[in-house]
């Protein structure tokens, strides 16, 4: 009977990127020859035999040995892992195998992402136990994935791997070493770049996100570091431009961690976060209004530009994003703003003529003129204007006195009587009723201008009284000519109470509002 090869061999070809390489494995009977070679020669000889000492049986440590050839760290962490795939195929039991390494040792000294060693099992060590994992390489490890990150990301090649074995390193416990050395070589810029490049893909800008994010959270003068690389305005463009909402959602969560412990450049965050307002993309929006809630109470004062940003937002058609700004707006009249950001609420309830104007005469000539008026951007503003005044009114009763100085209540039944956009006409009417049944100066004046007719259908259901109008009320309301602001001046009702909520110190602020009840005295109807 023929008996065994006292040899078995096999033998492999294959292209790794382009260029031919051999692996060949040898088993004899106390050792398994393994080479790989692009050249069709050896190069570099190791020898690896399991230690006779380990604290756990599960993971044995591997000896290596250079036999021939240079002696370097990396030799040292590619031959671990090649023979644990032989093992692994081979059916052997001298190296427990871990998962995920199915043909990824060919051609290891072409890209560093193949020759990756099972990085995802490696998530969670600390900084000893990679060193241990790399021979105490790990440092030279990660020098060739951030060298590798560095000439091909602006090619457009995948990154979404190298990048999660960058973070390995950098998430580690006990890690300072390895973020120091990968923001050496400019680590900070390469991320920032990434999210810049249109070619890249949104999968892997998010993982750029995330590294960021480990290294904001690193310490403030890594925040610091990412701030004086314009990295606000970087990160700022790539949430207005990103396409992808859970992508957003971490740049979010990078915004928020810059904007806390980082009280050099947290304006910087700040100002940012108002950009992004007048963005197209709504979700952008949603979170930069959220964020900036945040950043106003770490901050303290407000930057003038951002009542006139808020304001602007109201005109959204997403709801999401209009009940942001409103709970935004609920925060900013604790500030100094408060005076604008009221005046500003008022006078959207009547839009501009010359802007109404404007859009009216792009749409007359549509067939479907309802149909888009009531989506003219205008109109939505003056329905989100009347909801958030009413909303206020209810939340602080000293704010819905000082509206009534700005002769809100005229205001409001002018957008009662606005036929084109019923949902202006909902609001105006839910808020007005409040007023109504706060002021008795309110009452009075209200029905004396609606008449007992419509003030009954107002009273009777305030909610629907746009579907029970016809158009002559509606010229009425749209026309009126109440003034409770010179009913109050002349009774002297209210001014102990603005001093009450400005402060007696404030003298800016009360002669503004005297400002405003002037003006109203001398209006002349």
């Amino acid at each position: 009977m023929e008996g065994k090869p006292l040899v078995i061999s096999k033998q492999k070809t294959a292209v790794v990127y382009g260029v031919p390489t051999q692996v060949v494995c040898t088993a004899f009977s106390s050792r398994i020859l393994v080479m790989v070679t692009q050249l069709g020669k050896m190069g570099t000889l190791v020898s690896l035999e399991p230690s006779s000492v380990t604290s756990d049986i599960s993971k044995p440590v591997l000896t290596t040995k250079v036999l021939l050839g240079k002696d370097e760290p990396l030799i040292h962490v590619f031959t671990k892992n090649l023979v644990a795939f032989v093992s692994h195929e081979a059916g052997k039991q001298s190296h427990s195998p871990r998962p995920g390494h199915e043909g990824q040792e060919h051609g290891g000294d072409e890209d560093p992402e193949e020759g990756d060693p099972d990085m995802p099992a490696n998530q969670g060590k600390t900084a000893p136990e990679l060193e241990q994992e790399f021979s105490q390489g790990a440092s030279l490890f990660l020098v060739r994935l951030t060298t590798w990150l560095r000439l091909t990301y602006m090619t457009g090649s995948p990154l979404d791997k190298l990048l999660r074995s960058i973070g390995v390193f950098l998430s580690a416990v006990s890690s300072n070493r390895y973020l120091i050395e990968f923001l050496e070589v400019g680590g900070v810029l390469t991320l920032l770049e990434i999210l810049a490049l249109n070619k890249i893909k949104e999968e892997d800008k998010k993982e750029s996100v995330k590294l960021l994010q480990v290294i904001a959270n690193s310490g403030r003068k890594y925040k610091e570091l990412i701030c004086e690389s314009y990295g606000v305005r970087s990160i700022a463009e790539f949430l207005a431009k990103s396409k992808s909402e859970e992508t957003q959602e971490e740049v979010q969560v990078l915004l928020d961690s810059l904007i806390h412990g980082n009280p050099k450049y947290q304006n910087q965050v700040y100002k940012g976060l108002i950009a992004l307002l007048p963005c197209a993309s709504p979700k952008a929006q949603q979170l930069a209004l959220q964020t900036l809630r945040t950043a106003q109470s770490i901050i303290g004062t407000t930057h003038p530009s951002i009542v006139d940003c808020v304001l602007k937002v109201l005109c959204t058609m997403h709801l999401e994003v209009q009940y942001e700004a409103i709970e935004l707006i609920k925060d900013l009249v604790n500030y100094d703003v408060c005076p604008a950001l009221l005046k500003g609420l008022v006078a959207l309830l009547i839009p501009s003529f010359k802007e109404t104007s404007k859009l009216q005469s792009q749409i007359v000539s549509d067939s479907s003129v309802l149909e888009l008026t009531a989506h003219l951007p205008l109109f939505l503003q003056q329905a989100a204007a009347a909801k958030a005044i009413g909303i206020l009114a209810r939340h602080n009763t000293t704010l819905a006195e000082e509206m009534l100085h700005l002769r809100v209540i005229h205001s409001l039944m002018a957008a009662m009587g606005n036929t084109d956009h019923s949902n202006s006409q909902r609001q105006a009417s839910l808020t007005l009723e409040y007023f109504v049944q706060l002021f008795p100066v309110v009452e009075e004046n209200v029905r004396k201008t609606m008449g007992e007719e419509l003030y009954k259908l107002f009273l009777s259901n305030a909610e629907n009284l746009y579907m029970n109008i016809d158009s002559i009320q509606a010229d009425i309301l749209a026309a009126n000519k109440v003034n409770v602001t010179r009913v109050l001046h002349l009774s002297g009702l209210s001014y102990s109470n603005m001093s009450f909520y400005f402060g007696h110190s404030n003298e800016d602020q009360v002669a503004y509002i005297t400002h405003f009840q002037k003006e109203d005295v001398e209006e002349k109807e």
